[in-house]
């Protein structure tokens, strides 16, 4: 074994090509291992992110108002058509996330308003049911 050597673990990693050379080690404020460094929360020269994170970042376009209005008006106007509807758009991949999501949100306030109906209905029947 040799004695000059005694860190080898050290000596053996690959350097980090995110950290800038020659700089102290800063607090990562964002938790990820690799992505500190002086300057920038990257650790790149200039704030600019990796090409990894850019290609995960997408927009998407906004959904907009009328789009709205017509699954509203669907769900309104042809009950069946409209529930039948917003099944489709709630569990579709092509659909945009925001309006899935809003699909989604209608389903379950329809869902609860439905449950609260039963719920009346059961308890009116049993009033009308003691009354006779």
């Amino acid at each position: 074994m040799d004695n000059n050597n005694w860190n080898t673990y050290e000596q053996n990693q690959e350097p980090n090509p995110y950290q800038q050379q020659g700089t102290p080690q800063q607090p990562n404020p964002y938790g990820q291992p690799g992505m500190s460094g002086q300057g920038s929360p990257y650790g790149l020269p200039g704030g600019y992110p990796p090409p990894a994170y850019q290609q995960y970042k997408k927009e998407e376009e906004p959904v907009k108002i009328s789009e709205y209005l017509l699954i509203l008006g669907l769900c309104t106007f042809l009950p069946c058509v409209g529930i039948i509807l917003l099944f489709v758009f709630a569990f579709s991949k092509d659909e945009k996330e925001s309006k899935r999501n809003f699909c989604k949100a209608y389903l379950i306030v329809m869902g609860i308003g439905f449950a609260l109906l039963i719920i009346y209905l059961i308890i009116n029947f049993a009033i009308l049911a003691a009354m006779l």
